[in-house]
């Protein structure tokens, strides 16, 4: 028998019925609206805003050096966690394309998300290029092995955010505003 519909089963993506999510998806699908700007969707907008300006605020940033935008998954936030400081790093991407850039290498815990590589592959990066670092027993990526693995490439890490919200967890993104 699976466990999936019982109320104390928990799943990062199938989980029991939360009340409080199913009254926001029949509001959402009630509203049937899109959320592109102010003059179409003033209350989802203004929502929007004030998570990501408290999200800042637990992370630290000063609301001048914070933007950011609600995602629907875990892929899709990865790809954007890579995308975003490609661009900032080389902005030239845009019109140039890969080919204006350096073999660029990405950093990734042993047990971070496929959807990692999915995204170096989206992104034109390639699988390759996604080198995994080994984690202590907490989880955490070890600096040695880090340090190792950048030294072997000779070449030139983004979900958390919600970890933040955490009271147990938060500490372990200690840092994270650098």
């Amino acid at each position: 028998m699976a466990l999936r519909g019982h109320p104390c089963y928990f799943n990062q993506l199938s989980s029991g019925l939360d009340v409080i999510g199913l009254a926001g998806e029949w509001l959402t699908a009630t509203a049937n609206t899109n959320m592109f700007t102010y003059e179409i969707a003033p209350v989802f907008t203004v929502m929007e805003t004030s998570l990501l300006k408290k999200m800042c605020e637990i992370i630290g940033w000063r609301e001048t050096e914070a933007d950011g935008i609600f995602s629907p998954g875990g892929s899709i936030s990865n790809l954007y966690g890579v995308l975003v400081p490609r661009y900032r790093q080389y902005p030239e991407i845009k019109t140039k394309g890969m080919t204006a850039l350096p073999c660029l290498v990405l950093f990734v815990s042993e047990q971070g998300q496929y959807s990692v590589k999915k995204a170096a592959a989206i992104l034109g990066m390639g699988t390759d290029n996604v080198i995994e670092a080994k984690c202590d027993e907490s989880g955490k990526m070890i600096p040695a092995e880090l340090e190792k693995n950048i030294l072997q490439a000779k070449r030139k890490a983004a979900w958390g955010g919600g970890l933040l919200l955490s009271r147990n967890h938060s500490y372990k993104l200690s840092g994270i505003e650098r």
